[in-house]
């Protein structure tokens, strides 16, 4: 590359804009350092004021949402009666363990057992 290449090269560099920062980019800094104190530490507000996170749902209201599901709450936590385990409340982790196929086929052991049992109770 020649020197008048490299000079008119840098003269067009040096006429362009410079780069704006993104708002978003400058939001989430300041929500990561600390400065933005109107922002929860655990929400992130994006344009239009609405939070990225969903409120939190207790174990009870979360059995409620899936009824048929085998879902019960014992010492305050959400257990599936399916699968024989403790699920935490997280909708997404619930919904996942709905459509697995362990819970698929704890429910048709727990019907299996219920069948059995009406049948000895009726003879």
């Amino acid at each position: 590359m020649s020197d008048e290449d490299y000079d008119s090269a840098a003269e067009a560099l040096s006429s362009l804009p410079a780069a704006k920062e993104a708002a978003i980019s400058r939001k989430l800094s300041q929500v990561r350092s600390g400065k933005d104190s109107s922002a929860d530490s655990k929400r992130i507000r994006i344009s239009g004021g609405k939070s990225t996170q969903t409120p939190k749902v207790g174990p009870q209201a979360r059995a409620s949402e899936f009824p048929n599901e085998h879902l019960t709450v014992s010492a305050g936590k959400l257990h599936c009666g399916a699968c024989h385990e403790v699920l935490q409340t997280k909708r997404s982790i619930v919904i996942s363990n709905v459509q697995s196929k362990k819970h698929e086929l704890g429910k048709g052991r727990r019907a299996e057992v219920a069948l059995h049992q009406d049948t000895v109770a009726a003879s």
